[in-house]
């Protein structure tokens, strides 16, 4: 918080490494929001003083406010997703400022339309053009509601129902279906006073979006939340990227356009041939608007663009078939390239028109090798932005290398913070490997990483880790083909020997990231349940993949993060050579960026704990600083492989965990657990609870299931009551709604589980 105000005062931009669970979102909120409490405390508006603000020509709302000219910079909060703005919105109710602060959230019709004919529109353009119609129609009764209405006072009224909390997008559907008001427009209208703007990256980044919805940056203060994506989505706001299908496509429609101008031509030369009078017309016309027919196209200028789109699809092919080619960068083109318009406008931007064909030539020379795939200066989008805000914060829990980082966003950051986790040093054990049990090297290089030896070997460590961690853990690797590879690889018998897979699933559920992110949430739900009611689990996942973030694996979720290899960006891939040449890219620090990301995985809290194995000698060879702070503390580079068993095995012990043992009584201070009581039905009295404690352990050491897209939080207070049927001897949780859950017990019981929220929430184990 410190850096932050400091940073504010200053009118500067300052870069913020916070590892999760150290209270970051919460952190920025409080220091931003105060400062801006701080300018309006420290503020007098004298009689004087207002004079001159309205001969200056500042504007003011009659209904209170500053309309055109603000007295105090807007708060403007991006992150990556609308789910992630909503835990924004969570930490911003904790605080005080949840009273005094005008909050609009900027999202799509997707996200805020209630109007049945827009919402069954299939995509966002749709939706957009429906609405319009309706609304220019006042055919939309939402919209209509809004109409010569103060939003300031709907929100007070909105507040005032919801018992003062800020409203997050869920809460203002609601509020909009009871009250028939639109919340897209309503948080438009917001927007001009609020002193927060809530809203994901590329409102912010992409020029098109913010001329759309009105963002204003000039002195206002911009927080990117985990910005660790920042680099990646600023080099797609800038960026454009045109296939050889794309040009394809051009040449085709050429083609018919050339056709159809020559066919005009020839029936227009039969037609004056036959009717000297119609000649004679066309003559006058064409005499009387001479500046018209100056701007027709001609069918040389038509074949001369089809020739030059002939030779673009060529070259783009020639591209792909190499590692590199020549030309030269391209710093003035404009955004992505989606539409026939974006061509047009480039087109027009180089100075094409079918009075000077000639000028395609200027449009290869300034398209160079650029005209093959993206912007590749992950800085262009936010350097764009700089010349305009008072202060860039950027924040996240991985950004080391942090110089590394901060040099590729083109952008200056005179305060930067490098914070410790608020979990003790002795609560992690980092460890990377040189040799397998079997003293095979361990580097996962190009060359290496397909032979039997180093598979079997990583095979081995993944054995011998699952033996030695409890509950859940996650292993990563390079990318989705590495994985199966390993995978199918440990599926097959080796030299009459068990399968590696089947020596894995003898120990823990073994689960698989999915290629397609709908299935996520059926994969993490079966983690979920192993880990609640088994051995523990493995997930086997990719780094920069769906599991690397998003997910909260805290607590029993996560004891482990094992990364195999290094996951470098793929050297053929044609951005990865663009960035390589015109950025100098160093393939390392956007891999280390990578695994960082994933070790995150494992500490979540202050009370969290776990183990983290680096599973290629090279990691050993690194500088500690490419690590977070965090991190680097508990880091060593072992050698010998059993030495690093024991220290797991020793770690675990020291916290009462078994491998067997699937929960832990480990348990986060912040977290409330139900009072227990335990019945007998038989004799209508209390016992004590060892009778039960498989199911006490189970049921007080798990976390609630971690959230996955935008999804629920724990259900009310509900006693929970967990019956035993003494003809089969199972145990049925039957609070749990959908699912059932047995485990053998000896005698019939009745728990009653009451007091704070349920544990497992409303959905089905």
């Amino acid at each position: 918080m410190e850096t932050t105000i400091n940073a504010l005062k200053a009118r500067q931009n300052a870069c913020l490494e916070s590892p999760t669970g150290t209270g970051k979102t919460l952190s920025l909120l409080v220091s931003t929001l105060s400062y801006i409490q701080s300018l309006k405390n420290n503020f007098k508006l004298d009689n004087g003083r207002m004079d001159e603000l309205l001969q200056s020509g500042v504007q003011f709302d009659p209904r209170g406010g500053l309309m055109k000219t603000r007295l105090f910079p807007q708060v403007i909060y991006a992150s990556r997703t609308h789910s992630q703005l909503k835990q924004v919105i969570k930490e911003l109710n904790k605080t005080i400022y949840k009273a005094t602060t005008s909050v609009a959230i900027l999202a799509g019709r997707d996200q805020f339309c209630l109007n049945e004919k827009v919402k069954k529109q299939p995509n966002s353009n749709l939706k957009s053009q429906v609405c319009r119609q309706l609304i220019h129609s006042k055919k939309c009764h939402y919209h209509n509601q809004l109409q010569n209405k103060d939003p300031a006072s709907i929100m007070n009224a909105y507040k005032t129902e919801g018992n003062g909390d800020v409203m997050d997008i869920e809460d203002l559907l609601k509020a909009g279906q009871k009250h028939q008001h639109c919340p897209f427009f309503l948080n438009r209208d917001l927007q001009q006073n609020a002193d927060l703007i809530l809203l994901p990256y590329n409102y912010v980044l992409d020029p098109k979006i913010r001329e759309i919805y009105n963002i204003n940056l000039t002195g206002n203060i911009i927080i990117f939340d985990e910005a660790h994506n920042l680099g990646k989505i600023a080099e797609e706001s800038v960026s454009m990227t045109l296939t050889s299908k794309d040009v394809g496509l051009c040449i085709k429609e050429t083609q018919e356009c050339l056709e159809a101008v020559i066919q005009e031509e020839e029936s227009t030369r039969d037609a004056f041939e036959k009717s000297d009078l119609m000649f004679h017309q066309m003559e006058q016309i064409n005499r009387k608007d001479e500046k018209k027919e100056q701007k027709k196209a001609k069918k040389e200028d038509i074949a001369q663009f089809l020739e030059f789109l002939i030779q673009l699809e060529d070259n783009i092919d020639e591209f792909g078939s190499k590692e590199a080619g020549k030309g030269e960068n391209v710093p003035d083109l404009p955004g992505k390239l989606f539409s026939g318009q974006e061509f047009v406008n480039l087109l027009y931007k180089s100075g094409f028109t079918p009075q000077n064909a000639q000028a395609i030539g200027v449009l290869i020379d300034r398209m160079g090798t650029f005209h093959i795939q993206q912007n590749s200066d992950s800085g262009i989008g936010s350097s764009e932005i700089n010349k305009r805000p008072q202060s860039i914060l950027l924040a996240s829990g991985t950004l080391s290398p942090i110089n590394n980082f901060i040099g590729s966003m083109g952008v200056s950051f005179p305060f930067v913070l490098e914070n410790d986790h608020a979990a003790k040093s002795n609560q992690i054990l980092v460890r990377s490997i040189q040799k397998t049990q079997k003293n095979v090297d361990l580097y996962g290089t190009f060359q290496n990483r397909g032979s039997d030896s180093y598979i079997n070997g990583i095979g081995d460590i993944i054995v011998e880790l699952v033996e030695s961690v409890p509950q859940g853990m996650l292993v990563f690797f390079p990318s989705y083909s590495q994985m199966k590879t390993f995978l199918d690889k440990w599926k097959k018998p080796s030299n009459g020997l068990q399968a590696l897979w089947e020596r894995l699933e003898s120990n823990k559920k073994l689960c698989v990231e999915p290629t397609n992110r709908n299935d996520v949430n059926l994969i993490f739900r079966e983690f979920d349940l192993a880990v609640r009611t088994g051995n523990g689990a493995v997930m086997f996942a990719v780094c920069r993949g769906k599991m690397s973030e998003g997910i909260d694996f805290a607590d029993c979720h996560c004891r482990a993060v094992a990364v195999v290899g290094i996951p470098f960006p793929p050297i053929r891939d044609p951005r990865v050579i663009l960035k390589k040449r015109f950025l100098g890219l160093r393939l390392s620090k956007e891999a280390i960026r990578a695994v960082n990301q994933a070790l995150g995985r494992v500490i979540r809290h202050k009370d969290d704990f776990g183990v983290v194995i680096l599973a290629d000698a090279r990691y050993g060879t690194m500088a500690t600083n490419v690590y977070p702070a965090w991190i680097r503390p508990a880091f060593k580079a072992e050698l010998n492989a059993h030495k690093m068993f024991a220290e797991v095995k020793r770690f675990f012990s020291e916290r009462n965990l078994a491998v067997k043992k699937s929960m832990s009584n480990t348990l986060s201070g912040a977290l409330k657990r139900p009072h227990l009581l335990i019945e007998d039905v038989s004799e209508k009295k209390k016992k004590n609870e060892e009778s039960m404690k498989k199911i006490v352990d189970m049921y007080s050491s798990s976390q609630p299931p971690p959230t996955v897209g935008s999804q629920n939080e724990p259900s009310s207070a509900e006693p929970v009551i967990i019956r035993t049927d003494a003809a089969t001897n199972s145990t049925f949780f039957s609070h749990l709604p959908g699912k059932t859950l047995s485990q053998n017990l000896p005698k019939r019981r009745i728990i009653k589980l009451s007091g704070s929220k349920s544990t497992f929430g409303s959905k089905p184990l």
